[in-house]
């Protein structure tokens, strides 16, 4: 075992950039909720950080997805385990969207990350023998939508969304991921300080996903509400 692995056949620096992945979500959530409340003005859509944050940080949890599905299924598909798991994620991706529908009914999420996760999750499966072949699948959509604009991303409504997370063209970033665990385990990591965090966040990434945002705006909103 090299020093990039550790038990469970689980790559260390696959939860380090997973760890790292949650630390950037909370922040810019934090700073959204912030904005929501005009204790800071943000233009999302027009400041180039704001804009690509986001997008950085989904790429990065489809990438870890797709890295993930090849070192548990390499060897031999675990239905029993990929079903229990896609459940689990099929089941935040509906709570978000319910939630959302009620707390924000103009921008609700419909397909948002964990959407995205779940459906890239069967279509990584699909590929796991043939991964290479899947990759060049990944790069054909997305070339297909960016930049030759032939193919439309998809699902996409004509509707703005909290969350819009496309399975076309993001699925390629799952892709990516399911043919990059070879070079992760080749990368010599040096001891991290605050490494251990980062693999309890990594460990516990979709707990922490769906209870972080509820938590964080319910804490801003009390400051909200208590500050003159």
């Amino acid at each position: 075992m090299t020093m990039a692995k550790i038990k469970n056949n689980r790559l260390l620096i696959l939860d380090y950039l997973r760890g790292f992945t949650i630390i950037l979500m909370i922040f810019f959530h934090f700073f959204y909720d912030l904005n929501f409340f005009k204790f800071v003005s943000i233009d999302f859509q027009e400041m180039p950080f704001w804009y690509w944050l986001p997008r950085l940080i989904a790429g990065l949890f489809l990438f870890c997805v797709g890295a993930s599905l090849t070192l548990a299924h390499q060897h031999k598909i675990h239905w029993r385990a990929f079903s229990q798991r896609l459940l689990i994620i099929s089941l935040g991706a509906l709570i978000v969207s319910l939630s959302t529908y009620f707390i924000y009914p103009d921008r609700w999420i419909y397909f948002g990350t964990l959407h995205c996760i779940a459906l890239s999750s069967l279509a990584g499966i699909a590929f796991i023998r043939y991964p290479k072949w899947g990759l060049m699948t990944g790069i054909i959509l997305f070339l297909l939508c960016y930049p030759l604009g032939i193919l439309p991303m998809w699902p996409k409504l004509a509707r703005p969304s909290l969350d819009n997370i496309p399975f076309i063209p993001w699925v390629f970033f799952v892709l990516l991921g399911m043919n990059s665990t070879h070079i992760l385990a080749k990368i010599k990591l040096p001891k991290i300080p605050q490494g251990e965090k980062l693999i309890f966040l990594s460990k516990h990434s979709l707990k922490i996903y769906l209870l972080h945002q509820p938590l964080m705006l319910a804490l801003v909103f009390l400051f909200w509400k208590l500050l003159p």
